[in-house]
């Protein structure tokens, strides 16, 4: 045969090339599990890092009841460490009342059978001795090859406040302020009260007529879901906060509405100051990066608007003499070329002159009435009202300083002093730069003390 003809030399050299051949499968074998190793453990650990961090309370336990792990919302659920619940059993830790033994026994004898259960209500006593109202669903799974229970518990208890508040309000919806509706899953309005006629007409609803639109379909999908829902809805002046709680077994929801509006104003409010002192950040930022007033001015426009701190800002500066010397604005654009013509002109706004007169602000709620003569009085009063306030100091004037402003934030004290200190930044800067030109140059050492 030909392999018997081979010499000693060629079938030596062949079981080399065999032993490379089998030597370099073996490190291709050994790099390859070592891949599908490290993939593997990155796969475990992005599974352990999911279950670590649910919103919900994960805890894996055996048919006997006995805790083999748990995620962090468990431990804040339940007050236990992880360490103090794994290897305990939830009967010898009374996380439940002996009422709801018999209960939790039928569910494991699901779980024994291979069945998911729940959701579940339990009341569950925390280490503390403090209760909370949760909801538990259960799925048996397999691990190793064995069949644990991976149970996920959700606290309720906000919820349960929220469906006994609704509750105790519907004992009385004819004499509720706000309006209390019930209405069947075909659209058909069954009850209202007389605080809930305006909502109707919102609605357009006609007596005899299913509701149409969004709000059909809240009822419809509540019902479904046998969850309450809800929604936001303006009204006048108003804002309206919807609660649709459904009546599954009644083929009905229950709808609840309530004024949100000085909540909602409250939350802008917040909103708005924290963008002015976004603004005034980015000012003081700005003071030491522009090395000319006209910059100056402009940027601190820019700021105020950009943030959308204020819709528009203005700013004149005085000369020597007490005359228009230079302007900037942000937010007005076009609308400001009128403005711009009076200005050219050493012309103020009647507010303006008012705000030279007074160190505080000027707060003209309409200014299309309080300043007729002005050019951007419409325009500001389209968007809200105008806070101006004049920039100077010991009597001496050098400039003025308006924004436009959503008419409900006018009157807050904290809004005009955040006004008042951008202001008061402007100003600083402006008499610097004014007596010494060099100053943004100066090492920032050098600077110290110079604002005193």
């Amino acid at each position: 045969m030909k392999d018997e003809s081979k010499t000693k030399e060629e079938l030596i050299k062949d079981l080399k090339t065999l032993r490379k051949k089998g030597e370099k499968s073996a490190v291709n074998n050994i790099i390859e599990r070592k891949q599908a190793e490290e993939k593997l453990q990155d796969s475990e650990d992005y599974l352990k890092m999911l279950f670590d961090y649910a919103p919900d309370a994960y805890y894996i336990s055996d048919l006997k009841g006995n805790f083999i792990d748990g995620n962090l919302a468990a431990e804040r659920l339940t007050g236990y460490k992880r360490e103090e619940l794994i290897g305990e059993n939830f009967l010898k830790l009374k996380l439940f009342s002996p009422i709801n033994i018999p209960k939790i026994t039928k569910l494991l004898v699901k779980s024994l059978e291979g069945q998911p259960t729940g959701p579940d209500e339990f009341v569950l006593n925390r280490k503390d001795n403090s209760k909370v109202a949760v909801e538990i669903s259960t799925y048996p799974v397999k691990i190793k090859g064995e069949t644990l229970v991976l149970s996920i518990a959700r606290d309720i208890t906000e919820r349960k406040k929220a469906i006994k508040e609704i509750e105790e309000l519907a004992k009385f919806p004819a004499e509720d302020p706000n309006p209390v509706l019930r209405i069947s899953k075909d659209g058909t309005v069954l009850y209202h009260n007389h605080s809930s006629e305006s909502l109707l007409e919102h609605w357009h609803y006609q007596e005899g007529k299913a509701l149409q639109d969004r709000w059909i379909q809240l009822v419809i999908d509540a019902l479904r879901d046998d969850d309450i829902k809800t929604a936001e809805t303006e009204m006048d002046d108003k804002l309206i906060f919807l609660t649709f709680a459904p009546i599954a077994e009644k083929d009905f929801v229950n709808v609840y509405g309530s004024d949100i509006t000085e909540l909602k104003q409250g939350e802008e409010r917040i909103k708005h100051l924290n963008l002015v002192l976004r603004a005034i950040r980015n000012i003081n930022q700005l003071i030491f990066k522009e090395k000319d007033r006209e910059g100056l001015i402009k940027g601190v426009c820019n700021s105020l608007t950009e943030t959308r701190g204020y819709y528009s800002t203005f700013i004149v500066l005085f000369d020597e003499e007490g005359k228009i010397d230079t302007y900037a604005e942000a937010g007005l654009g076009k609308d400001f070329l009128p403005m711009l013509e009076r200005l050219k002109r050493g012309e103020l706004t009647t507010f303006g002159q008012i705000a030279l007169k007074q160190e505080e602000v000027v707060i003209i709620k309409d200014p299309a009435s309080a300043c007729p003569d002005c050019p951007l009085a419409q325009v500001c009063s389209d968007r809200g009202s105008v806070m101006t306030v004049r920039l100077g100091r010991d009597g001496k004037i050098y400039g003025v300083m308006s924004v436009s402003i959503p008419t409900h934030f006018i009157t807050d004290k904290e809004e005009q002093d955040l006004f008042m200190e951008a202001a008061g930044d402007v100003f600083w800067v402006y008499t610097v730069l004014k007596w010494d030109k060099n100053w943004i140059s100066k090492p920032m050492i050098s600077r110290k003390g110079s604002r005193n």
